[in-house]
């Protein structure tokens, strides 16, 4: 029952691992998309992720 079993610190470390191998593959797969894009479509996408960035940031504070 309580956190300090064998059960949860095996949970907890196979969560932090799970984590990490996602994190992995997910830069993998961003770098791997970033290579076959056109130098002009991933500056328009650059330039939109940063205009929205800024417009919502705000929205955030204020909320």
């Amino acid at each position: 029952m309580g956190i300090d079993n064998s059960f949860s610190f095996g949970f907890i470390v196979g969560y932090v691992v799970f984590i990490i191998a996602v994190l992995f593959y997910l830069t993998i797969m961003l770098i791997s998309n970033i290579k076959k894009l056109k130098w002009f479509e991933l500056e328009k996408r650059i330039f939109k992720f940063i205009g929205l960035f800024v417009a919502f940031s705000p929205a955030i504070f204020i909320c």
